[in-house]
């Protein structure tokens, strides 16, 4: 921080120089009784490491609030410039200096409860009157800075538009590649001799297309489009592998099923001894009925070409096994009643024996 005390007649000042540290604070002072205004500009020796402006005006500052004192002498006025953490210049605030009077001066010293010798002149005191501050700085209009906004969003939308098509032909290019290499692998025993030539065909003609003057200008709705196109082609043959890959683990689960309730139907266990013959006929007639279904539908499908739709699917096997817990959850979890238990015998009491010996002896 620092204080500067402008010259007379001065009409501009170099304030603030490029190699000063920031955050600092400058204190400028003034003698006027009327609104000053303060103008800062960047100086000529500034403007090689400025960009290309016709502009170097930095703002307006108006200090306001200051009156002539009681002879008609213009206040001295402190006007506080600060350039922020940022760089950024502002007139932080302005004070006027007001002479305190000396009776003033006497009642303060009164107070203190002694008198001090005079040494000398007395020194003026002062007191800080803050004035009003009015800042125009350079910066865009409320319009303006709707305008930009706007401006933003539809470069932001563009954007985002561009990389979403980018992102969904990108996709479709995958698709192409990707399925191509399947159709000679892991879907080669899943589809036909003439399918696989129609599906690589379509999947040529769609990347010849990617690569086209079209295809390289075309939207993200259009890639969509050829995108599901491809895929709808293609679903049948990739539900056949998929099927295939997971109907054995299904199979094998209700497989499990059917054994567990057929040994808990013929179990002598004593903990399923509270099950009616009903409910252990219902469960083992449940059990059958699952693997009599799953025996033939297995026989049919080993007669079907893996090219073809199956026959049961790992679907329909998991469905078989829900309908058969539900069937069984009711009995296996029958709560088994809790033993009787017989109330214990009353106790005999003194009294009681007195009176049966007193019957014994009426008998004799």
């Amino acid at each position: 921080d620092g204080a500067v005390q402008t010259p007379a007649n001065a009409n501009s000042i170099l304030i603030l120089t490029r190699k000063d540290d920031f955050p600092t604070t400058k204190r400028i002072t003034f003698r006027r009784s009327e609104a000053l205004v303060v103008e800062a500009n960047y100086d000529e020796t500034a403007t090689p490491f400025l960009p290309p402006s016709p502009y170097t005006n930095l703002g307006k500052f108006t200090i306001s609030g200051m009156s002539a004192g009681e002879n008609g002498e213009a206040p001295r006025v402190r006007v506080n410039v600060r350039q922020d953490i940022h760089g950024l210049f502002e007139v932080a605030s302005g004070q006027m200096m007001v002479e305190i009077k000396e009776e003033e001066t006497k009642e303060a010293e009164a107070k203190e409860g002694e008198e001090k010798k005079e040494e000398g002149p007395k020194k003026k005191r002062f007191r800080k009157v803050d004035l009003k501050v009015e800042s125009q700085v350079n910066g865009l209009t409320a319009a303006d800075v709707n305008r930009a906004s706007e401006e933003e969003l539809t470069m932001a939308q563009q954007d985002r538009v561009i990389e979403e098509t980018a992102n969904k032909r990108n996709e479709l290019e995958t698709f192409v590649y990707d399925n191509r290499n399947h159709l000679s692998d892991k879907y080669s025993e899943f589809v036909s001799t003439s399918d696989r030539d129609a599906f690589d065909a379509k999947l040529n003609d769609m990347e010849d297309w990617l690569y086209s003057d079209e295809g390289f200008d075309s939207t993200k709705s259009v890639f969509q489009t050829k995108l599901d196109e491809l895929r709808a082609l293609l679903k049948p043959v990739d539900v056949r592998y998929q099927d295939h890959q997971d109907r054995p683990e299904a199979q094998a689960e209700l497989k499990a099923v059917i054994e567990e309730y057929k040994k808990l139907a013929n179990s002598t266990d004593d903990a399923y001894s509270h099950w009616t013959d009903d409910e252990s006929n219902k469960l083992r007639d449940a059990s059958t009925k699952a693997e009599t279904w799953l025996f033939d539908q297995l026989n049919a499908q080993a007669n079907v070409p893996l090219t073809q739709d199956p026959v049961v699917t790992a679907d329909q096997i998991r469905k078989k096994i829900v309908e058969t817990r539900a069937l069984a959850l009711p009995i296996i979890t029958k709560p088994k009643p809790l033993p009787k238990v017989e109330p214990p015998a009353a106790p005999v009491t003194s009294n009681d024996e007195d009176t049966k010996e007193g019957d014994k002896m009426d008998l004799d």
